[in-house]
């Protein structure tokens, strides 16, 4: 009896949180990957904007060849047509943009001819919890309308994934720019900082929530810190209490994970020295090698954007890699 072909959005496969409903699937976090495949030669998706916000992009590639990027209209669908020469075609689609620009959905989904299951992710699970460095700010730039060079966004470059592809590894970039522990980079405590968004499907919907059964990662990463300590240092002991309280969360969540507590590459200075006192502090409480703090150099970006470049996210995984490859090796 011939197998039924797949249908819409039955063999996509998802790397990161997407909510699924019947408009398509809503990715909102950067770096969230959707991999689908055909056994024709040919295929069509639709992409839709979910907020009215600029630069919202994705890069894609085509069996495995070079990524290439597609900007998307800020108040329109955008249909995208891909033929190939094989006889199979495997798209892969990473949301480039930070939380706040707006939700990317993918609406539609056509082949010439039937769906197939794609390539399946890699098994080891990296889990990446921080803010707009986690998150790959600055990793590339443009010329703006006035004429003046600016930071774009670029998920696919910053240091989680290279990570994950120096590792073979599946990443979560769960990260939203601009947030901390306790309070944002202008010093605002009652809005979505990591402890609210680490919990959530979409960073700013409470009525989605992750199940971390879904997603029981190997190593979990926290990079927080730079925009807490922006306006100044904060409180020692609020902050190192609320970080405790948030890591035990982490342990309860991903009981078997090893959590890895990371310095700042942007802060430096004074602050930049008590924010390392702190998180090791953090760390060292906790008395077991489950939990460890680890540190990164500083880099310090470009003249128009503070935020690491494409080549800094490298040297960061570079400070990062041995470490990540023991634990993983420990599974």
């Amino acid at each position: 009896m011939a197998q039924k072909p797949k249908t819409t959005f039955e063999t996509v496969i998802v790397e990161g949180r997407a909510l699924h409903t019947d408009e398509g699937i809503r990715l909102s976090f950067p770096g969230n990957r959707l991999r689908l495949a055909t056994d024709g030669n040919a295929l069509q998706f639709t992409i839709a904007p979910g907020g009215n916000i600029e630069l919202l992009a994705v890069d894609i590639r085509t069996n495995g060849d070079d990524w290439g990027t597609v900007e998307l209209d800020r108040y329109s669908p955008l249909t995208i047509f891909i033929d190939s020469e094989d006889n199979k075609l495997e798209v892969d689609i990473i949301r480039r943009n930070e939380a706040w620009q707006g939700d990317i959905i993918l609406t539609e989904i056509s082949p010439r001819s039937n769906f197939i299951d794609p390539t399946p992710f890699p098994k080891s699970k990296l889990l990446f919890i921080g803010d707009s460095i986690t998150a790959g700010t600055g990793t590339q730039s443009r010329i703006n309308d006035a004429g003046q060079r600016e930071a774009v966004s670029n998920a696919r470059l910053a240091y989680p994934r290279v990570l994950g592809n120096r590792l073979n590894a599946q990443v979560h970039q769960v990260a939203y720019g601009g947030r901390g522990l306790v309070r944002d980079w202008q010093g605002i405590t009652d809005t979505n900082n990591a402890p609210q968004f680490y919990d959530r499907v979409l960073p700013d919907n409470p009525d989605y929530l992750w199940d971390p059964a879904d997603y029981q990662a190997d190593i979990v990463s926290v990079m927080l810190g730079t925009n807490d300590f922006n306006t100044g240092i904060p409180d020692r002991e609020s902050w190192v209490v609320a970080y405790k309280t948030f890591v035990a969360r982490i342990q309860k969540d991903y009981p078997k994970a090893q959590i890895f507590l990371i310095s700042s590459p942007m802060t430096g200075g004074e602050k930049g020295e008590t924010l390392k006192a702190y998180v090791r502090e953090v760390a060292q409480s906790f008395e077991t090698p489950q939990v460890r703090y680890l540190e990164v150099g500083l880099y310090e970006g470009e003249p128009w954007d503070s935020h690491p470049t494409a080549a800094e996210h490298e040297k960061i995984a570079d400070d990062l890699e041995a470490d990540f490859q023991a634990a993983l090796n420990r599974r």
